[in-house]
């Protein structure tokens, strides 16, 4: 048999949205497919998620203030209270607010209707 080189070698193509959101939804039990595109607001990077909770270790990437990203699954954690979007093409996990100010908001939707549900948008005003 000939030997397979480099340039033949299979490569799986990116998981669609669909198959993120799935995937997600057997991990997390309250991942609901979300495809919107958002935008980092605030004036500072945001470090993506390992998990969508908190005090997950950062995975090392980042998303720039004012760069936008399509996301694909989003978490309502009634845990901490906060919102975690599921970015495509990255691997990890975006909160809506920031790791350090829960009062400070940090990705914002592109344009249309808000990224969190108002329960959730109204959390942080008694804190």
């Amino acid at each position: 048999a000939p030997a397979a080189t480099a340039a033949s070698r299979w490569t799986p193509p990116a998981p669609s949205a669909a198959a993120l959101a799935a995937k997600a939804a057997l991990e997390y039990e309250n991942a609901k497919p979300f495809n919107r595109m958002v935008k980092v607001v605030g004036g500072a990077k945001v470090a993506l998620l390992s998990k969508p909770d908190i005090a997950s270790p950062a995975t090392g990437e980042y998303l720039q203030d004012g760069q936008t990203a399509e996301t694909v699954v989003r978490i309502l954690s009634p845990r901490d209270g906060r919102v975690y979007l599921r970015v495509k093409g990255l691997n990890g996990w975006l909160s809506t607010r920031s790791r350090k100010s829960f009062a400070k908001t940090v990705v914002a939707p592109a344009s249309g209707d808000p990224l969190e549900p108002p329960e959730y948008a109204d959390a942080g005003d008694s804190s």
